[in-house]
């Protein structure tokens, strides 16, 4: 198993959080992810360059993103698409080279007691090392 770094990664952004969520609902401007924030008892934030102009975003909820440029509304609520909230402040991104550029299945909780399956494409891993946790983004 080899390890890499993922950064950047190519996402769409709801146009909305560049303008304080005032206006531009509905639109998507295209970025580059290139960090990962931990704050404690929250879900990750991510960093993004915005391509067309250089801006850059700290931060920002996993929310603020959508899977492709022409969606403009959630497929999966907050509550489905963050497990685990940041344990601490030490996390540790990596890339298991097994996985990038494979199609996974994705399971998340619907209901009392289903699940959707979703498929997608595995990005990057983060890792709690203090606490034993082991986050997997996908897009």
């Amino acid at each position: 198993m080899s390890l890499k770094d993922p950064f950047p990664i190519k996402a769409y952004l709801a146009a909305e959080w560049l303008y304080n969520l005032e206006g531009h609902h509905g639109e998507t401007v295209v970025v580059d992810i290139i960090g990962v924030y931990p704050l404690i008892h929250e879900e990750l934030r991510f960093n993004c360059c915005v391509r067309e102009n250089g801006a850059l975003f700290w931060c920002l909820p996993v929310t603020a993103f959508r899977w492709r440029m022409d969606v403009s509304d959630d497929v999966l609520s907050p509550e489905q698409l963050v497990y685990h909230p940041c344990p601490d402040r030490e996390i540790q991104v990596s890339v298991v080279s097994f996985f990038p550029g494979k199609e996974i299945s994705c399971f998340f909780p619907e209901g009392e007691s289903g699940a959707r399956r979703i498929l997608g494409e595995y990005l990057f891993s983060v890792d709690h090392p203090e606490d034993n946790i082991l986050q997997h983004c996908m897009r």
